[in-house]
């Protein structure tokens, strides 16, 4: 791939950049270059931010920079080419990163580091002006023994400027001794100044010797402080240890939601999950979890004189309370009453909504999406601390016996069910056999069952799960002209036959989607898609709905799956043979009409079966089929609802895929295998940064080997639906290496359970 195409795919913003405004920097380059184009880059970061203009943006390629780099001007963007551990900026006892009294700057995607400071120097410190970090990294490392309150940080804001981490990681370890003073903190804020973190993941604050406080923040004049959706360890000694923050001077007002802190105070004095000395601050603490322990004295709060604090549904563990000598308010139990947040009332452990999303209260403070709703903001709260434990964890494609007997082309996706923890497979070739088969997610086992109905071949392309009568709708494809559609009970295992009444044509349909505003399943129009009226399943009382779609659709066969979009409450169809048509159509699910989009026309029929949703960079990519083997591919940006091309970089034949699975945990899509599926290398999609992946499988596969796949959240894994894979006598799934911690009904939402 080149250059440009990783970089696009990092920021989608880059092909929209003025080049003029864009500067390079490489490990390869020479500070005589000219800087402005990918083939003269700049050796040095500093050497390209000298000469640049506002809002400029450097793209710096990987490598480790031992540089101090100081902002020139406002709006610089410094943007770091691959993961945040690709690009390095580092020194060993010097500042790294300065951006003074430079306004809107922006670095992304890099790490930030000091290795062994001696003095009282800070990662990245500014005074007056304001810097926010995307997906980065930042670290400060000291074993010195430096005896005086102030001691090195990660990020100092000296003056009335504004420091946001925004999805990155700090990492504090300050081990020398520091006397009975030395305040010992991540993050440092003067008068007037902002420390504001958000999904500040994964990070660490370490300290021993001998200090005044270890924290992960501290304000000893009047600025703020603001944490919220981030997960922080604090491994600490010294004389007092002060969790979220340290507030010694006279802030205004304090913000910490939705944090998850674990403080171990080994050998410290006392501990706090918070401590305001303030004389003039009101802090806000809601949903956060915090757990206290080993210090001598364990404490919630220290609440000093003239200073409040309210405590909002959190779940804090202190063996000794809290010390309170100003105003403590608590809503922490429904004896507390009640507390107001938006469309949201929660009383004690009962969130009552005025909207259309629904969410539920869980263990650790977290508000997680429910089964038949879907929030992205609210699934990011959820994934993104997932996300950043894992980002480095391996996988593998394992190899099993699955011990039953079925045919060729059994299978073609399937759905997941929570209530039972299996996978039922979606049968086609299989479909008019005695026996289908689902995966127990308790144990890897394939298990047969006789179903005892009449059923037709070839007669399901998918399935869907429906949250709220807990059933999976098998996606009729044959089964279109027969009598009787079927789904899965869910409460007993039972596969249930209804009698639809609608008109459809055989092939009807290939994959379907739930729509959890309407309580909906669209199925997705393949040979019916020339036909006047399309179908849903109304998922209140089970029946078809016959509707006519009113579109520009005529040809047969034009959509293969489709993906819902929660950002814009849409239905994506998938386009198959309507890839080559300058029209594609989703379905407006605030009122169930179909609606057709205009793009640039792709001239592979058959370009793409199916797709899938990427959460965190808010796209749904499409999986490559008849255009897998061509050097572009394209993504659904949904936030604009565009369609954009990108350079895939890799290798592949034609009719490489068919359909895909996200997997939460290592934040990748998985392509299922099918034209693919006897080459050596198979692909995925890297949701950090739209890059696309190539792994050896090792597996001794057919060609058409599967189609579709659905992820197990107990287990960790991709089941792979088997195609031409299901007679033999080895199937393969995708195994990720980490502890399986994603709730089962986080996948049984819309955006995730279908295939």
């Amino acid at each position: 791939m080149s250059q440009a195409g990783i970089i696009s795919e990092i920021d989608p913003t880059y092909e929209m950049l003025d080049q003029k405004a864009t500067l390079y920097v490489d490990k390869n380059g020479s500070d005589t270059n000219s800087g402005l184009n990918i083939d003269e880059p700049k050796l040095t970061i500093q050497s390209a931010v000298d000469i640049a203009s506002v809002n400029s943006t450097i793209l710096i390629n990987p490598g480790t920079y031992t540089e101090t780099v100081t902002f020139t001007a406002n709006g610089q963007v410094l943007v770091g080419v691959g993961r945040p551990n690709n690009v390095i900026i580092t020194q060993a006892d010097a500042n790294v990163l300065d951006f003074n009294t430079r306004t809107n700057c922006q670095i992304k995607n890099m790490q930030i580091s000091v290795t062994a400071a001696t003095t009282n120097i800070d990662t990245i410190n500014g005074s007056t002006g304001s810097l926010t970090s995307r997906d980065c990294i930042v670290s400060m490392t000291t074993t010195a023994s430096i005896v005086a309150a102030g001691q090195p940080s990660c990020v100092n804001v000296s003056s009335t400027g504004t420091y946001s981490m925004r999805a990155g990681r700090f990492r504090y370890s300050n081990t020398g001794n520091s006397g009975a003073s030395g305040n010992k903190a991540a993050f440092k804020v003067g008068d007037g100044g902002l420390i504001d973190l958000k999904k500040a993941c994964c990070s660490t604050v370490t300290t021993s010797g001998t200090s005044l406080i270890s924290s992960i923040a501290t304000d000893t004049g009047s600025g703020i402080i603001s944490i919220a959706n981030s997960d922080v360890s604090l491994v600490c000694g010294g004389t007092l240890v002060a969790g979220l923050a340290y507030l010694g001077g006279t802030g205004i007002t304090h913000h910490f939601g939705y944090n998850e802190i674990e403080i171990d105070a080994t050998g410290a004095t006392s501990a706090y999950g918070f401590f305001s000395a303030d004389t003039a601050t009101t802090t806000y603490l809601f949903f956060n979890h915090i757990h206290i322990e080993n210090a001598a004295s364990n404490y919630s709060y220290l609440v000093g004189a003239g200073s409040t604090v309210n405590s909002h549904f959190n779940d804090i563990r202190a063996s000794d309370g809290n010390i309170n000598s100003g105003t403590l308010n608590e809503v922490d139990s429904i004896e507390d009453g009640e507390f107001k947040v938006g469309n949201m009332k929660f009383s004690g452990n009962t969130i009552t909504n005025t909207d259309t999303n629904g969410y539920t209260l869980v263990d650790n403070g977290q508000i997680q999406p429910l089964s038949g709703a879907y929030d992205r903001e609210e699934l990011l709260k959820y994934l993104l601390p997932i996300h950043y434990k894992n980002q480095n964890v391996g996988f593998g494609v394992n190899t099993y016996a699955h011990g039953v007997t079925s045919l060729e082309n059994a299978y073609d996706g399937g759905a997941y069910s929570p209530t039972q923890n299996r996978i039922y497979f979606a049968g086609y070739g299989q479909s008019d056999e005695a026996n289908w088969h689902y995966v127990n997610c308790d144990t890897g086992e394939i298990v047969a069952y006789a179903h005892g109905l009449s059923v037709g071949n070839f007669a399901y392309s998918g399935a869907v799960y429906s949250p709220i009568d807990n059933r999976i709708y098998f996606v009729p494809s044959r089964q279109c002209i027969r009598t009787d559609w079927h789904y899965i009970n869910c409460n007993t295992g039972e596969l249930v036959a209804y009698t639809h009444g609608a008109t459809a044509v055989e092939y009807g349909y290939s994959g379907g989607v739930y729509s959890p505003t309407q309580n909906r399943i669209y199925l997705v129009p393949s040979s019916q898609s020339d036909e006047t009226n399309w179908h849903y399943i109304d998922c209140d009382d089970g029946s078809v709905v016959a509707y006519a779609h009113d579109s520009s659709v005529t040809l047969n066969g034009a959509y293969n799956n489709g993906v819902y979009s929660p950002i814009n409450n849409r239905i994506y169809f998938c386009p198959s043979l309507q890839s080559s048509q300058s029209t594609w159509h989703y379905v407006d699910c605030d009122d169930g009409s179909i609606v057709g989009y205009t793009r640039t026309p792709i001239m592979s029929q058959y370009s793409y079966r199916g797709g899938v949703y990427s959460p965190a960079q808010n796209r749904i990519y499409l999986v490559p089929y008849g255009i897998a083997s061509g050097a572009t591919w394209h993504y659904i940006d949904c936030s604009l609802g565009t369609v954009v091309s990108y350079t895939n970089g890799v290798t592949a034949v034609s009719n490489a895929y068919k359909k895909g699975v996200y997997s939460p945990t290592d934040n990748r899509i998985y392509f299922a295998p099918y034209g693919q599926a006897d080459e050596t290398n198979w692909h995925y999609v890297d949701c950090s940064d739209g890059s696309i992946g190539v792994y050896i499988n090792n597996a001794t596969t057919v060609d058409n080997g599967y189609s579709g796949g659905v992820y197990s959240p107990t287990e960790n894994r991709i089941y792979f639906a088997p195609y031409g894979q299901a007679d033999e006598t080895n199937w393969h799934r995708i195994q990720v290496y980490a502890s399986s911690e994603i709730s089962p009904q986080v996948m049984s939402c819309a955006s995730f359970n279908r295939s």
